[in-house]
């Protein structure tokens, strides 16, 4: 039996210009002549068959009021982009449990779920070791990128310090630094010196 008395109730004058008949939304007319898509953590929640195979609207009140987070209201072009199944609006649902579905769980058609794992992690950069001078006199250092250190940490006062080797080219190098703190600030600077 359904629980009407959890999310309708709850609902019920909140969603303008949407009604409910036994647990299924509409636009009230003259908007939709049918169901409103829902659409729970970012799946489409289909209906059940009945019996002769006609399709039975996606029944709300499955839902405990309770484990709700949201309720979105999409209507005309802000639901096509669920093509014909949003033609009578849809309902976007966001539940307090998950915050959502992973984006491999969602079954989507026309849309790539894409899941951002965040900064890469670089590998350190070659520089080459000076330790053997016999061996490092006959060959010349002809590189254009001279020192990379992508997780240069500074100290309790920002200060940090690095050592590398010039290349062999003559000419003004670049030296650029940038950075981000642990407040998602952004820092830059760049310093030119010359080699002869």
């Amino acid at each position: 039996m359904a629980n009407y008395h959890c999310i309708l109730i709850s609902l019920n004058g909140r969603l303008r210009g949407v009604g409910f008949s036994g647990g299924v939304a509409f636009l009230k007319a003259p908007l939709g002549d049918g169901p409103m898509l829902v659409i729970i953590d970012g799946v489409e929640m289909n209906g059940m068959k009945n019996s002769k195979g006609a399709d039975i609207p996606f029944d709300i009140n499955q839902i405990p009021s309770s484990d709700i987070e949201t309720i979105e209201v999409l209507r005309f072009s802000s639901a096509s982009m669920y093509g014909m199944g949003g033609g009578n609006g849809a309902l976007i649902i966001t539940t307090k449990q998950g915050g959502g579905t992973a984006s491999k769980d969602i079954a989507s058609i026309g849309i790539l779920p894409i899941a951002p794992i965040g900064f890469y992690k670089a590998r350190e950069f070659y520089s080459p070791k000076y330790d053997n001078t016999n061996l490092n006199n006959k060959q010349k250092d002809l590189r254009t990128t001279i020192y990379w250190k992508p997780e240069l940490v500074t100290d309790k006062n920002g200060n940090a310090s690095f050592d590398y080797y010039n290349a062999d080219g003559i000419g003004t190098y670049k030296v650029v630094i940038e950075g981000i703190d642990n407040k998602g600030n952004l820092g830059r600077q760049v310093y030119r010196y010359k080699v002869e």
